[in-house]
């Protein structure tokens, strides 16, 4: 009968009786310092003495032993439990130490924690034990190691390396006893590193232990011995039990081998001897590494084909992988480094920089392959063997994946045969062909809309045409065979085509490969003294041929017919005619009160007459003599007026009859005639719309809903796409035009940048740090200036001597001062023009000096004074009239909502202080900033902050009066000329109001408000200490954002060439501004007039001052670098949408404390998440030209108004409806463009003629147009912003769901911004995009998919390495490592949550001994942390902080306490305390 003693591990307690418990004791007579007389010392383990008479301890310095059974020295600590071979080594070590003479303790005068002195135990000639032991392999290295302790390890290594004989002696000995001993026991983790188990057995296993014993007659598996190494990753034969897992990590091992070869290559190659011993003795680590991990099968003769084969194919694959991945990496670089199309030089140099990598560890292998020492191994022929094998490798790869064309040439043959059928059937004789020239004859040729004449002319229109597809794409003639080609996919050509590539592909590879590890065998033997054995070569190339022939064949018939499928599926698509309209539900037409469109007559000269007209209209005109009609297109602005010109309710009225519909659309029902509530929802009814508003936009439910009911009238389902369009938009377009809030939104950031820019200018000019007393000194010199000017204005002074004050300063003072004076004016004119029911504002000369402003951070600093003022009467110093001072009441309430309240400061203190008209001017209260001598103290005196202040406020101000109206008049009107035109149908839904309502309340940030300023301010602060605390890893986690930057990319110019564009453009927007930085640094002044040191004035500010762009000045798109002012003007450089907005901060929450916003913006710069955020979004505005020219382009060309389309036209139209522009009136504006361009070429304009014939460079082009054409430059930049915003979720209040606006969620749903969005408004559009018909959309979304997901889990254990030094000891299961890897990824959304929960990633298997309430404690802590949000955790590590601070456990109060260090605490945590308290 097996006989198994139950232990308990550490954090059990003893669950028997230790009274008269006596260890073994092992003594042995010591020296403490320099005393003459011995005490006598009890071993308590390996690294642990007690004085047998005072009992004081001696800890060994620069040591860790294993752990012994003993019975703890403090009152506080009872039975300790041992560690498997603890025993043994105490044993052994005790015996060492007895028999060479060590027993002379040195004291270092410190004590550990445990009160133990720290002490060296040494011998006679002073030589270390400690040292001893780790240079005779002893013990291996640890966190705890001295210095001299890891030379001296390293020493035993350099001997075994160098032959030196170390087997002999009693520590030699002593080592094979131990190493046995922990051959029985002895665990690896995953990656190969060994851990000893504990001896211990609990409750589970010992009951397996006992049934197989008297059942099976086994003993426990885990301590057999016939497996040397044992982990969870293999079975107890030590097989793989994931053989994938294995072979990968293989792969990857292998690749690190190799490079510590190339680091011990180099150092002989340079006559580096510390290199060369470092890297073979890193190389030889490696190697006894991956002996460690479990087996699967590596040799065709110990293939089964029918059992096996899978394991071997797999293994393959997986070992190939981080190779191939090394091979694919260097050649990207290498070509991102000179560009695709590279030729003669550069061409060399790009291979030369993508084989460099790859060919230096194929020569580090070759390295380590050979024998003998650093004067005998031949650096050269390693070096030549590598770079032979990295070209076999190259040209392996490039033979197995470059597909056959089988199906592709079959699809152009079926296209010529009907498009030559099309053609013969369209012959039409024209007596008029014979008079046509040559030229014209050949014109027709390539035209696919011309008639041929004859069977003759059309066979050649046919053959010119498909060869022009053939060069150019097959997009030249989709518009002539869309809807009339019956491409067929031949399954027998599809075997024939995965065939080909299989034998092609297997072939190729197994003779590289076999080719490769004979010149690695070779070279190893030729360039060293190993002997070269006939036999292991003949293995060798056997196995690398059978393997490669098998990995070539499975990717080659792969690739292959996958290509030649979607090459046939391409052209199904391109010549396929939609289902569907794209433009269905899109409403960018005018229309009459009918329904009917209506347009205007053209001119053949391009005269548009005014008048508007329907097509029949017009065809029964006389205009129709010598002009078209076309349709005139309309924005959500002009629908949006049209509602409010229809409108037949009066303000108060409106008003009453929308607070009805909102309660009603809310659910919460009002009182009829009879007072009988009606309309209100149950309970049930309210829980059956969770689940759409847990993760639908708001906009996108209603849209779905109402807008495609057939049975609602068009002109109701316009007013409500405008409506939704404006104030809650969906996920695709539903009119032309941004809504209120990003036209909000730009508009500011246009302003706050020509702030900015003004701001660094006048910086640079006077040479001052950007800092409160540089800016200061800087802005009291531009008044100086100004002064100055206006003296000279008046004849105060001479121009001369103004000059003379200012020097080289003055053009650039003036430069500056003229663009702050149209700045302000435009500034004026924005809301003269938004705010029609108000006397226009007068100009106010210098009005950046003379206006004035409270800067919240004073006031918050000096809250009492401000308070006790705003009570006190005042005297206007300038006129002499007394105003009345408010209650306290009243002031705190006011101070409260300027500090808290993100309304502006003339809102919140007009609604504070209602003058009375008919009162004297005694009574009347009010504040009067400018001249209120008590609120002098409180007024910013930072002019360019009160700028910025000023900014944010009249644009709010101006833009809530043009869209919504005083009071929300305009707001109400159009929800009821909506109600009532869906009411015809009988189709009205109150949710819609409630929905407007609602969306516009979230923009506005009074949406649910938190009426208690105390609680908002917690709530803040909480949040604040979360964000320091939590999101030290943030980089880490948003690192899938990358693979996004890619979705919707336009692959003409080639995948290469468009990430090489992006990252060009990344290193200019971060070189701009260190360049600028760099003069500064040099205290070097600027003196150019032009101010190309900053950008130039927004585009979206001269729509106000009808200035155009000076082009006579040579402005070049690097002076300008476009990508970086439609990003700050897409307000990607702020605080509300920049990196604090990306992660979900209400920035606005902190904007009266500047140090909290500078300490969250320094955080994310320092962690990396910063540079990620904004390099992704310049990287994606890199990439915008193209996508959107490209669609243009196909708009332009093969697009109709009306009628259904080809896929390829309709995808084009869908696209940039999605991007929030008229697609019809875009393409209008750009074949206008397009057309100068080309009388541009024709007269070979410097500048405009395309390399090597191809196309214009989209950058060319854009910078065209921004000189040109402003209007289609203002679409443009709406379509850039949204096509970074339609991939990179911007968490805005309008594209989430409703309820994450709910300031009173915010503890919970902190940081869910970014997935929030991402789940409503990008998920749902990847998802489209994987149905579409076009096989290069599809694979082009899964690609992205997949390259998130590997993002996702590079990103995971990247913060696993930063939390542990290792995997995370928590996702212990392959099921919870894919798991964490999705979710992670974002894929799932916000769903994750919810699967979280139900499988818990970080949960651990019950205890043995665990009881029910122990459980339902585990339950709420497990809800807590899915649902608690972040606040949930800080509350969680809070409790166990204070629970282990009650219980005596202070450092394990202190690990858990750095949680909260910022940055850094969860990395510098290390491992748990182990600590037992009675």
């Amino acid at each position: 009968m097996l006989e198994i003693h139950i232990i308990k591990g550490p954090y059990a307690d003893a669950q028997f009786d230790m009274t008269g418990f006596q260890g073994a004791g092992m003594y042995q007579d010591m020296f403490v310092d320099d005393e003459d007389q011995s005490r006598s010392f009890r071993w308590e383990d390996g690294d642990t003495v007690y004085d047998n008479i005072s009992d004081e301890g001696y800890r060994f310095l620069g040591i860790d032993a294993l752990e012994t059974d003993h019975i703890g020295h403090s009152d506080k600590q009872g039975f300790k439990s041992g560690e498997y071979g603890g025993g043994l080594q105490k044993k052994k070590f005790y015996e060492l130490a007895k028999k060479l003479g060590y027993n002379r303790l040195v004291k270092t005068g410190k004590k550990d924690v445990h009160n133990r002195w720290l002490a060296d135990l040494q011998n006679e000639a002073g030589e270390s034990f400690s040292s001893s032991l780790f240079a005779n392999d002893l013990l291996t290295p640890n966190r705890w190691t001295s210095e001299s302790g890891r030379d001296a390890y390293e020493s035993q290594h350099f001997n075994s390396l160098m032959g030196v004989d170390t087997t002999t002696s009693e520590w030699a000995k002593a080592k094979e006893e131990l190493d046995d001993n922990f051959a029985k026991g002895l665990w690896v983790d995953e990656f190969g590193s060994p851990y000893t188990k504990k001896e211990a057995l609990n409750e589970w296993q010992l009951k397996e232990a006992q049934i197989n014993s008297e059942i099976y007659g086994m003993v426990n598996p885990y301590l057999d011995s016939s497996v040397k190494y044992r982990h969870d990753g293999m079975d107890l034969q030590g097989n793989a039990t994931n053989v994938w897992r294995s072979s990968l990590s293989q792969g990857w091992q292998s690749m690190s081998e190799a490079a510590s070869g190339a680091k011990s290559l180099l150092g002989s190659l340079i006559g580096n001897q510390s290199w060369y011993e470092s890297g073979m003795l890193s190389a030889e680590a490696k190697a006894n590494q991956m002996q460690r991990l479990p087996k699967f099968v590596q040799k065709i003769d110990d293939v089964d084909f029918g059992d096996n084969a899978a394991e071997y194919l797999i293994g393959l694959g997986g070992v190939s992988i981080p190779w191939m991945l090394g091979i694919i990496g260097g050649g990207v670089v290498g070509t991102l480094a000179v560009g695709a199309g590279a030729t003669g030089i550069a061409a060399v140099l790009g291979t030369t920089i993508g084989v460099t990598p790859i060919a230096a560890l194929y020569a580090g292998e070759i390295f380590n392959g050979m024998e003998g020492n650093i004067n005998t191994k031949s650096t050269k022929v390693a070096l030549s063997g590598g770079v032979i094998m990295s070209v076999l490798d190259r040209l392996g790869l490039k033979g197995i994946m470059k597909p056959s064309q089988v199906m592709a040439k079959d699809g152009m043959k079926q296209l010529k045969a009907q498009f030559t059928k099309k053609k013969i059937d369209e012959i039409k004789p024209d007596p008029n062909y014979a008079k046509l020239s040559q030229a014209e004859k050949n014109e027709r040729l390539l035209n696919p809309n011309a008639i041929p004449v004859s069977k003759e002319e059309a066979l050649k229109m046919v053959d010119m045409q498909i060869n022009a597809a053939k060069l150019s794409g097959v997009r030249d003639i989709v518009k002539a065979m869309a809807g009339h080609a019956d491409i067929q996919i031949k399954k027998s050509l599809l075997l024939k085509e995965f065939g080909q590539g299989m034998m092609k592909g297997g072939i190729w590879e197994s003779g590289t490969e076999a080719l490769q590890e004979s010149t690695s065998y070779i070279a190893s033997a030729i360039g060293s003294e190993a002997e070269f054995n006939w036999n292991e070569f003949k293995e060798i190339a056997k196995n690398a041929a059978a393997g490669g022939f098998l990995m070539g064949s499975t990717i080659g018939g792969t690739m292959s017919g996958t290509s030649g499928y979607g090459s046939i599926k391409k052209m199904q698509s391109d010549y396929g005619m939609a289902t569907s309209d794209a433009a269905s539900g899109f409403f960018n037409y005018a229309k009459d009160k009918d329904g009917n469109t209506l347009g205007n007559a053209v001119s053949a000269n391009g005269y548009v007459d005014p008048k508007p007209m329907t097509e029949e209209q017009f065809n029964s005109s006389k205009l129709r003599q010598g002009s078209t009609w076309e349709a005139k297109l309309i924005d959500v602005e002009e629908i949006n007026e049209e509602m409010l010109e229809h409108s037949e309710v009066n303000t108060s009225e409106a008003q009453r009859q929308v607070d009805e519909q909102i309660k009603l659309g809310e659910g919460k029902g009002i009182k009829n005639e009879d007072g009988v509530v009606i309309g209100k929802l149950s309970l049930w009814e309210k829980v059956k719309k969770l689940p759409r508003q847990a993760f639908q936009k708001y906009g996108s439910i209603i849209a779905t809903k109402n807008l495609q009911d057939p049975e609602l009238n068009g002109t109701a389902k316009r007013y409500l796409s405008a409506l939704l369009q404006t104030f809650a938009p969906a996920n695709i377009g539903l009119a032309a035009g941004v809504g209120f809030q990003k036209i909000k939104g730009r508009l500011t950031e246009g302003y706050m940048q020509e702030a900015n820019n003004l701001k660094l200018a006048l910086l640079n000019t006077v040479n001052n740090t950007n800092t409160a007393k540089g800016r200061a000194a800087a802005t009291e010199k531009f008044k100086q200036f100004v002064d100055s000017k206006r003296a000279v204005q008046r004849g105060e002074k001479t121009e001369q001597q103004h000059r003379q004050e200012f020097g080289q300063m003055t053009a650039r003072l003036d430069q500056i001062h003229n663009r702050m004076e149209r700045l302000t004016d435009a500034l004026r004119d924005t809301v003269n023009n938004s705010v029609d029911d108000m006397k226009d504002i007068g100009r106010v000369e210098d009005w950046f000096f003379s206006s004035a402003k409270l800067d919240t951070s004073l006031v918050l600093k000096g809250k009492g004074r401000f308070i006790s003022a705003l009570q006190k009467d005042w005297t206007n110093p300038k006129t002499g009239q007394v105003h009345k001072g408010i209650s306290k009441e009243a002031a705190e309430r006011l101070y409260n909502r300027l500090v808290f309240d993100g309304r502006s400061q003339e809102e919140i203190i007009d609604d504070m202080y209602n003058e009375t008209k008919g009162a004297g001017a005694a009574n009347q209260r009010t504040l009067n900033i400018n001249d209120n001598p008590a609120m002098k103290e409180f007024l910013h005196t930072d002019h360019f902050g009160k700028l910025e202040t000023n900014i944010h406020d009249m644009i709010n101000y101006a833009m809530d009066m043009k869209y919504l109206g005083r009071n929300d008049v305009k707001l109400n009107q159009m929800i009821l000329t909506t109600m009532n035109h869906m009411k015809k149908d009988g189709k009205w839904d109150a949710n819609i109001a409630a929905t407007v309502r609602n969306s516009v309340d979230t923009q506005r940030g009074r949406y649910k408000a938190i009426k208690s300023q105390a609680l908002k301010k917690a709530q803040d602060n909480v949040t604040f200490f979360n964000t320091l605390t939590q999101l030290d890893t943030s980089m880490l986690a948003s690192l899938p954002e990358l693979a996004l930057v890619m979705v919707g990319a336009a692959y003409n110019k080639g995948l290469i060439n468009v990430i090489r564009q992006g990252a060009g453009d990344v290193f200019k927007h971060y070189a701009g501004t260190a360049q600028t930085a760099k003069l500064r640094f040099k205290g070097a002044s600027m003196t150019d007039p032009d101010l190309k040191d900053v950008m130039p004035t927004p585009r979206i500010l001269r729509q106000f001052d009808g200035r155009k762009i000076d082009s006579k000045k040579d402005i070049t798109i690097e002076d300008i670098n476009m990508n970086r002012l439609t990003f700050y003007g897409g307000q990607y450089g702020t605080a509300h949408h920049g990196v604090l907005g990306a992660v979900d901060i209400d920035a606005s929450a902190y904007e009266a404390s500047r140090f909290k916003l500078w300490v969250l913006e320094s955080f994310f710069r320092l962690n990396g998440l910063k540079f990620l955020t904004d390099g992704a979004r310049v990287a994606r505005l890199a990439i915008a030209n193209d996508a959107i020219f490209n669609d243009l382009e196909i708009i332009q060309g093969f697009y109709t108004a009306g009628k259904l389309n080809s896929n390829l036209a309709n995808d084009a139209f869908e696209r940039l409806r999605e991007l929030n522009i008229d697609p019809v009136r875009a393409a209008r504006q750009f074949e206008k463009v397009n057309q100068e361009i080309k009388l541009l070429q024709q007269k070979k304009t410097k500048g405009f003629l395309p390399e090597d014939g191809g196309k214009l460079d989209s950058k060319i082009l854009h910078e065209y147009i921004f000189k040109n054409h402003a209007e289609l430059y203002n679409t443009l930049e709406d379509a850039r912003i949204s096509f970074v915003d339609n991939a990179l979720a911007r968490p805005t209040s309008v594209d989430r769901p409703l309820w994450y606006s709910n300031p009173h969620f915010r503890l919970l749903t902190q940081y869910q911004g970014f997935l929030s969005t991402f789940t409503a408004h990008i998920i749902p559009k990847l998802y489209k995009r994987a149905k579409k018909a076009d096989p290069t959309i599809r694979y082009q979304t899964f690609a992205v998919a997949a390259t998130m997901l590997a993002l996702a889990f590079l990103g995971q254990e990247a913060k696993d390495e930063w939390k542990f030094g290792h995997h995370s000891p928590y996702v212990d299961t392959n099921l919870k490592i894919a798991q964490r890897g999705l979710s992670a990824s974002g894929l799932l959304g916000t769903g994750h949550r919810l699967i979280d929960f139900v499988h818990p990633i970080y949960s651990s298997s019950p205890r043995y001994n665990q009881t029910s309430f122990d459980q339902m404690g585990q339950f709420f802590g497990h809800t807590l942390d899915e649902f608690g949000g972040p606040t949930g955790g800080t509350i969680k590590n809070a409790q166990r902080i204070a629970q282990n601070l009650i219980e005596g456990k202070y450092a394990t109060a202190v690990y858990y306490g750095k949680n909260w260090v910022p940055l850094i605490g969860r990395h510098m945590k290390g491992d748990k305390p182990y600590e037992i308290v009675f």
